[in-house]
């Protein structure tokens, strides 16, 4: 057996043993009742007018979180072109800097709903900041069942974060060059039966 064939026998050996030996190794170290670190959590979405699971909802379906959204930042919709796949959000010219125009896999007619409610112009929406958000879902794929006839690309749902019922504050600010400076300060006020 030649030097270089011998060497491939070994090395082959020793990724099998190590690929064998790492999950055990992950679930050993890991103490009963607690979940595996990088585990997947269950993600809760209503695409389809219900609180379900997003592994249950046969429909192509991007969803993100207000923390995650922050941690990209993403600051307002116009900036969901870098973070949803498939998605082009394009505003400006000849019909205002803050109006939007909504296209999912090049598809024209993007439904737009906040908190269920569909939004018949697109008129701020370009400009709109990301600000108290639960989640926001982008659903590919005509979605006229649920979303109504002008549904032909898709359709994208603003969830906005419920009112805590206990009192809250978050402030978020941030300075930049050419005397940029953005404040956003949100109060949760619990209220009595």
């Amino acid at each position: 057996m030649s030097t270089h064939r011998r060497n491939k026998a070994i090395y082959a050996a020793a990724s099998l043993a190590a690929v064998a030996w790492l999950p055990t190794a992950v679930h050993a170290a890991q103490p009963a009742g607690q979940s595996v670190a990088g585990a997947v959590e269950e993600v809760l979405v209503t695409a389809r007018r219900r609180e379900e699971s997003l592994q249950d909802v046969p429909i192509a379906i991007s969803a993100f979180g207000g923390e995650s959204l922050q941690q990209r930042g993403v600051e307002s919709v116009q900036n969901m072109n870098a973070v949803a796949p498939n998605l082009s959000v394009m505003g400006g010219g000849n019909s205002g800097e803050s109006q939007a125009t909504f296209r999912v896999r090049g598809m024209p007619g993007v439904s737009v709903y906040i908190d269920g409610v569909n939004q018949a112009t697109t008129d701020g929406l370009l400009t709109m900041s990301v600000v108290e958000v639960d989640r926001i879902e982008v659903l590919r794929g005509p979605q006229g069942t649920l979303f109504g006839n002008a549904s032909l690309g898709g359709a994208i749902s603003y969830v906005t974060r419920a009112p805590a019922d206990t009192f809250g504050a978050r402030v978020q600010g941030s300075i930049g060059s050419f005397h940029r400076r953005d404040f956003q300060a949100a109060v949760d006020l619990p209220f009595s039966d």
